[in-house]
């Protein structure tokens, strides 16, 4: 794995690689985390084969925090950031891997590609306007805490239980941490200003195969929405189940 930089909309954006051949599988982290989470895909010997590239979105991992954040910290600034560094990265034909919040990225940016070849997303329950928060999401106490700019400790350590198992809490406490505190609260601002697309219409319309997977134990969403989602083009006609896996299964399982 090696890390390097690209200066995308004046901010100089982190991503990891492992400078293999194509294709390429490009790894879209969630809110608040970074490529960190990816490490045990860029260990596995059965993916080196493809080009593995991580990145870290602004605000998170390596890379700047914005100067913008009101445009930069929401589904469409991280949507233009992700295509202009597809564009300036040259990558050939890819697949989209997103976690979470980046899977509605992933989403978000496949009206304006020809060279994806599919998108596999997990923590993501594609949505269709207007949202019906009780039919997508499982009652959750602690859910606020994603949108929450300055958390303390114990505020931290509970998001955190909320979004990987026990083993891997000191590493995601870690990563949270580190990340800008604005980019939660501009998140949930531009959400709360309808900054988010259909995105079941836009899969729908799209020739894009998706891979839709889900945690069996994710304490966030609603498993049986995702199977409700029969008329999207699923890779093997379904929802692929996680086993023993909670809202971040590239870490649990």
């Amino acid at each position: 794995m090696i890390g390097k930089k690209v200066l995308v909309q004046n901010i100089e954006i982190s991503y990891k690689t492992n400078i293999s051949t194509s294709p390429t599988i490009v790894f879209l982290h969630g809110n608040s985390l970074s490529s960190k989470i990816f490490k045990y895909q860029f260990q596995n010997h059965q993916l080196n084969p493809f080009n593995l590239l991580a990145i870290d979105f602004p605000g998170h991992g390596n890379s700047h925090w914005s100067n913008n954040p009101e445009r930069e910290y929401s589904l469409f600034g991280l949507r233009d950031i992700t295509l202009e560094l597809v564009e300036k990265l040259k990558i050939g034909k890819f697949i989209f891997a997103g976690h979470s919040l980046d899977g509605h990225v992933a989403i978000e940016c496949l009206p304006y590609l020809k060279n994806c070849n599919g998108i596999m997303i997990w923590g993501t329950p594609p949505v269709n306007l207007p949202l019906d928060i009780s039919e997508v999401f499982l009652p959750n106490p602690e859910i606020p805490l994603v949108y929450k700019p300055d958390l303390s400790d114990d505020e931290r350590t509970r998001l955190v239980k909320q979004l990987v198992q026990d083993k891997h809490h000191d590493l995601i406490n870690n990563i949270i941490k580190k990340s800008d505190p604005q980019f939660r609260a501009s998140l949930s601002q531009s959400l709360a200003e309808g900054k988010v697309s259909d995105e079941l219409e836009i899969l729908l319309n799209s020739n894009t195969e998706i891979a839709l997977l889900h945690g069996s134990n994710d304490p966030i969403i609603k498993a049986d929405y995702l199977h409700k989602l029969s008329d999207l083009r699923l890779w093997k006609n379904n929802v692929q189940m996680i086993p023993n896996a909670d809202h971040s299964a590239q870490l649990d399982n």
